[in-house]
């Protein structure tokens, strides 16, 4: 049997010497799918290791879907209703090199056997098929990251997490070596980390920040015998989370019940339904997704370049299905300042107007709202609802509205700035330099005549 190389060692296995490390060659237009639990799916937001990836290939084209979900076993997706299976997801992508990153959730069913069983299966099942039509694809696995300690009282110190982390990378060590796979063993490369290091890279002992993300992407590079480019890699960065962000937003696409599940499936004027409508929009997003990635193949030999979406389909025209009746009302809105006056009030009671889509066109379309213990209103506005539309721009935010001094001068300014086509930070701020402390510090130009102590 051909023996694997690994970067560290389970000591159960006597295999190769804790330094060596996996070579793993990438060939000319390789497709890769990177499946897993919260470790990949969190790479993709920080984009590291398909940054030094892509920088150590120039020229070859690579393809590279991050399909990591949290929460993700060897053998089980919590998933939406109908939301794409596995298979369909591999061939989609036409996957002929897997990154599999799995463990960490398994651990806590305390069961090593099991997972072996679960893991050599899924290997079988890996290698049955050709995703792309043409080749089986070749594997490589990755052990868990081991439990940062923070020395922190609010969070555990790693240490028994640890001992079932070292027990299933052991368990994945033996799989790899049985099943003749390329294995990455991320515990004890991450363990030295954390003992050599005095920052913190992750963000509760478990989750990397972005300094963990960057550093483990350079174990991983190194173990498997890439050398990234350095001198592009900024470039390349960009380009690759533009794409994420584009392939995110297709493979999780935002309200997946109207997407996949029972909702795709109502019918609406002229028996159009979401599943029409949004199932063309992923298909949008993945032309926007391949049209990113020769922007990050040029990056690759220094060339900056912008995404060319000319060959994006126009999305599928929504027609209204509201009609106005004494049921449904009209579309004549009240104004905000007079919606006061519709209200009925139990005795003893108050309204007032707080803040308005006058006043902040930011809260259009709120979905959620809530108070929290300084008194400050927090609005989710879904304005691209029920996803967004690939041809526009993402308008959906988290908004935040305070008012200390329950006066309402913060309102005031941010719709005086409104009206004068200003953005809050262009206004200015004048008060009497106590009362205004918040309006302040928001406005990008404040004066102040202090009456009172500051």
């Amino acid at each position: 049997m051909k023996m694997r190389t690994f970067i560290g060692l389970v000591a159960a296995i006597s295999l190769v010497s804790p330094a060596a490390s996996a070579q793993f060659s990438f060939e000319a237009n390789d497709h890769i799918a990177i499946l897993g639990n919260a470790l990949p799916d969190r790479m993709q937001h920080d984009g590291w290791l398909e940054t030094y990836i892509q920088s150590a290939n120039p020229g070859k084209n690579l393809v590279i879907r991050n399909m990591g979900f949290t929460g993700d076993e060897v053998n089980h997706r919590p998933r939406n209703q109908n939301f794409m299976t596995l298979e369909d997801s591999l061939k989609l992508v036409e996957a002929n090199v897997i990154f599999a990153m799995y463990g960490y959730n398994e651990s806590f069913q305390r069961d090593p056997d099991k997972f072996k069983e679960e893991l050599s299966n899924f290997i079988d099942h890996m290698r049955s098929q050709q995703w792309n039509g043409e080749s089986t694809a070749r594997l490589v696995l990755f052990s868990p990251i081991a439990h940062e300690n923070l020395e922190s009282d609010h969070f555990p110190d790693g240490s028994d997490n640890n001992l079932w982390l070292s027990i299933y990378t052991d368990a994945m060590a033996r799989i790899a070596y049985e099943k003749d796979v390329e294995f990455v063993d991320l515990y004890a490369a991450t363990k030295k980390l954390y003992e050599e290091t005095n920052d913190d890279l992750t963000i509760n002992g478990v989750h990397l920040n972005e300094a963990g993300n960057k550093a483990v992407a350079q174990i991983i590079t190194d173990a498997l015998g890439q050398k990234p480019n350095e001198e592009y890699a900024d470039l390349i960065h960009a380009s690759v989370l533009d794409k994420n962000w584009c392939w995110f937003n297709r493979y999780r696409a935002t309200d997946g019940n109207d997407v996949w599940g029972s909702r795709s499936t109502l019918e609406f004027v002229d028996k159009q339904t979401n599943f029409v409508v949004l199932q063309h929009e992923l298909v949008m997003l993945d032309i926007m997704s391949a049209n990113r990635d020769k922007v990050i193949w040029a990056a690759t030999k220094g060339q900056a370049t912008e995404p060319d979406d000319s060959n994006r389909p126009d999305p599928v025209l929504v027609k209204t299905n509201f009609e106005p009746s004494e049921k449904n009302g009209s579309l004549e809105f009240v104004p905000a300042d007079k919606g006061v006056d519709t209200l009925t009030l139990e005795e003893g009671m108050t309204a007032n107007l707080f803040a308005s889509e006058e006043q902040f066109p930011e809260i259009v379309n709120p979905v959620q709202m809530g108070v929290d213990t300084q008194g400050r209103i927090w609005v989710a506005s879904w304005e691209t609802y029920p996803k967004w539309q690939p041809d526009q721009e993402m308008l959906d935010r988290l908004v935040i509205l305070p008012d200390e001094d329950r006066d309402g001068k913060l309102a005031t300014r941010h719709r005086l700035a409104a009206e004068r086509d200003l953005t809050p930070a262009d206004a200015l701020a004048v008060g009497d330099g106590a009362n205004d402390l918040a309006m302040l510090g928001e406005a990008g130009l404040g004066v102040a005549f202090h009456a009172q102590p500051v």
